[in-house]
């Protein structure tokens, strides 16, 4: 009898044995699944560096201006590189090799700057790469199109919508990919390229202004409306914020507890909370196109078209501007 309730805990402990561990390798499994979700593991997946657009990045910028190599395309580049996990850089640029007409190339270069592949489209591109988990390149152009493309250069999916894309596009942890467009409306895609929902803003378009997505998955963007959007992600809208005027290139840039700040061509650089109530703005001499990036400190900095670079701490004070030869009206989306 006492032998076969030996056996028996014998086989309950076994049986246990083997919960724990498919309980563990399901648990390892579903983390790595939910790792491969989002931006690429690298230096520079999309603009401004990650899906807050920070713009800072782990490394020690260059300490010297050695050139290390350039590479010259077919013509005006207009968009921002981003960088994969193996070291391929992506960019678009326009380009008239085709013949008269307005066209572009999507490049990959090896880090020793040779092509590995360009991909074209017919029709100007200013926005900027992003690079997906999986090695996916989603870039969008006037032609209304967000490619998706496989980290070979070729299509994977486009989508398609009836006015032009300037704006960047974002990717969520869960591969959702979100943009703006000309029309003023938002997109939010499936990872397969079918639309998951849109938003119309009030008025106006959305030009460069790129969406930017906080901690808790919210999705905001700069309207030519002078609004500032907050989107959760089933795409209602959470609030709006009307600064003094259009913003045109500004992209919202989110900070470690949550802030966002964002420039208006009023020439103030907005500091809003996660609830769009004002924190504190901060008057240039001139209007802002530039958008903010954001230091460890908290620093922001941020350029305006009174030729000046303006760094701020986190509670709006001026620690420093220092003036150029020339108005910060950035072109790179």
């Amino acid at each position: 009898m006492r032998r076969q309730s030996f056996n028996v805990l014998v086989e309950l402990l076994r049986v246990l044995f083997f919960i724990i561990l498919i309980a563990g390798w399901a648990s390892c499994w579903w983390t790595n699944a939910a790792e491969k979700g989002g931006l690429a593991n690298s230096d520079w997946p999309c603009k401004g560096h990650d899906s807050k657009h920070t713009g800072q990045s782990q490394y020690t910028g260059a300490q010297n201006n050695t050139l290390k190599w350039k590479y010259s395309a077919g013509d005006w580049i207009f968009s921002s590189p981003a960088i994969g996990a193996d070291g391929t850089v992506y960019f678009a640029s326009h380009d008239n090799s085709q013949g008269e007409g307005f066209y572009a190339k999507v490049y990959a270069l090896n880090p020793d700057k040779t092509v590995r592949w360009s991909y074209s489209i017919d029709n100007w591109i200013d926005s900027s790469p992003t690079i997906g988990a999986d090695g996916t390149v989603y870039i969008a152009g006037y032609n209304g199109k967000l490619y998706a493309l496989n980290p070979t250069g070729t299509l994977k999916w486009s989508y398609e919508i009836e006015s032009s894309i300037y704006s960047s596009p974002a990717i969520g942890t869960d591969n959702t990919v979100y943009f703006g467009s000309e029309s003023g409306r938002i997109y939010a895609l499936n990872p397969n390229g079918s639309l998951k929902w849109s938003y119309q803003t009030e008025e106006g378009s959305i030009y460069y202004s790129s969406p930017a997505i906080g901690a808790d998955g919210t999705i905001y963007i700069g309207s030519w409306d002078g609004k500032v959007y907050a989107l959760d992600p089933a795409g209602n809208l959470k609030w709006s914020y009307q600064t003094g005027d259009s913003i045109c290139y500004s992209s919202p840039a989110i900070g470690a507890d949550g802030t966002i700040y964002i420039g208006s061509r009023d020439g103030k650089i907005y500091a809003l909370d996660a609830d769009g109530n004002l924190k504190w703005s901060y008057l240039a001499e001139d209007s802002i196109d530039s958008s903010p990036a954001i230091g460890a400190d908290g620093t922001v900095y941020i350029g305006s078209w009174d030729n000046n670079i303006y760094a701020l701490d986190s509670d709006g004070n001026l620690k420093w501007n220092y003036q150029t030869g020339g108005r910060f009206f950035p072109l790179l989306p």
